[in-house]
């Protein structure tokens, strides 16, 4: 059993590429999944923090306050800075509220691992992910409260709390799991965990896509749109990230904070807010997906510069 995990971990770009294929390609099965993503999404952050294990990864790391600070400035600061101009603006449309909630979300659990790939440290990138992902009910209140389409007070309670709930259950079941059974882990356990945590990131990343298939067919102008703007907001705030990290102290973990700025676990969201608000989300949540995946292709121009 071990090494048919271990295959899947040896080939896992090729496997979460295949998730995103099989979405689009088959709408019936994506929608079909669709109807489970919040349980599939609390799955999957279970077993990321079976594999990293969030309580070793925050108190073997440095600098915690800094980090905290860069969460706050991440998840907090920058989603309201863009929640103003888009007022401001006018612009107040599903898009722009697709693009303040992935600015308010905490890292994409692989962060740490494209970092790598990349060439560089992944400690920070690490820390940072398991922080943001912690802290990430604190943050997201104040950005769920000016978010008109959320609703009254109670609604915004609610979702914060749902939210809460969903990481502190996934994260403890998953360190009891650890203690229990997976305290001292061979290198061929990690890679098996490693291969699960790509085929249940591929069954996510199906769901995930129910919006994409319909639109790419009766709405292709639409689908090409929504696509560009995606591509371009998550390579772009890459860029940025890249160029802010020395200011933020941390000329060693800058790949991996260039890595997080543009990669968000927007579909952590998923699991808190109604269907209401994230149904015509969809369309923009899966094509956020490619650049995602498409990070250590296209952007490894930036992170081999030292």
């Amino acid at each position: 059993m071990l090494s048919f995990f271990q295959f899947f971990a040896r080939h896992g770009r090729a496997v979460l590429i295949a998730g995103l294929v099989v979405g689009i390609a088959v709408p019936p099965l994506a929608m079909a999944m669709k109807t489970y993503l919040p349980e599939l999404i609390g799955f999957l952050l279970f077993v990321t923090a079976l594999r990293i294990d969030p309580v070793a990864a925050l108190s073997k790391g440095a600098g915690l306050g800094r980090t905290a600070g860069i969460v706050v400035l991440y998840q907090l600061f920058i989603p309201v800075v863009a929640l103003a101009a888009f007022w401001f603006l006018g612009w107040q449309g599903g898009l722009a509220l697709g693009l303040v909630l992935m600015l308010a979300a905490p890292s994409i659990a692989s962060s740490a691992n494209i970092a790598i790939l990349s060439g560089h440290d992944g400690t920070g990138a690490l820390r940072l992910m398991v922080l943001g992902t912690a802290l990430v009910p604190l943050t997201a209140f104040p950005i769920f409260f000016l978010l008109p389409q959320l609703g009254e007070i109670s609604a915004v309670l609610g979702a914060s709390v749902r939210l809460l709930l969903i990481i502190f259950v996934a994260a403890i079941a998953a360190v009891v799991v650890r203690r229990l059974f997976l305290n001292e882990m061979a290198q061929t356990t990690v890679e098996a965990l490693d291969g699960f945590a790509a085929l249940t990131m591929a069954v996510v990343v199906i769901a995930l896509m129910a919006a994409m298939g319909p639109a790419l067919w009766n709405e292709p102008w639409r689908f090409v749109g929504v696509m560009i703007v995606a591509c371009a907001v998550n390579f772009g705030l890459q860029v940025v990230g890249w160029w802010i990290a020395p200011w933020l102290g941390s000329q060693r973990d800058r790949a991996g904070l260039a890595i997080i700025m543009g990669n968000r676990n927007l579909g952590l969201f998923l699991t808190a807010l109604p269907l209401s608000v994230t149904d015509p989300l969809l369309l923009f949540i899966g094509c956020y997906q490619v650049p995602m995946y498409l990070t250590p292709l296209v952007m490894g121009w930036l992170y081999r510069k030292n």
